[in-house]
């Protein structure tokens, strides 16, 4: 079972999903207008096998904040996000 968790990126919250509890840690983000959900099957699936799997929901995406002013959807935003998630794992 997947765990829910949230974490502060500049004053939002993002949320991310963890499967498993290996050693390994694998990230899988999706693309724009979609959520954790687009690769939630492969995740089980890779959990069962051994693995830790990071699903985050970028800032304006699933179970995250969606802030009214918009932001530039560029890499490195989302690139920060994916950071600071897995700063908060440790």
């Amino acid at each position: 079972m997947p765990s829910l968790h949230h974490v502060d990126y500049r004053g939002h919250r993002v949320a991310y999903e963890v499967h498993g509890e290996g050693p390994r840690v694998l990230v899988f983000t999706h693309g724009l207008l979609l959520d954790a959900a687009l690769n939630r099957a492969i995740a089980e699936r890779l959990a069962r096998a051994g693995h830790r799997v990071v699903l985050p929901e970028l800032l304006g995406h699933g179970r995250s904040d969606k802030p009214r002013h918009a932001y530039e959807h560029r890499l490195d935003f989302y690139a920060e996000q994916v950071v600071t998630i897995l700063d908060d794992l440790g």
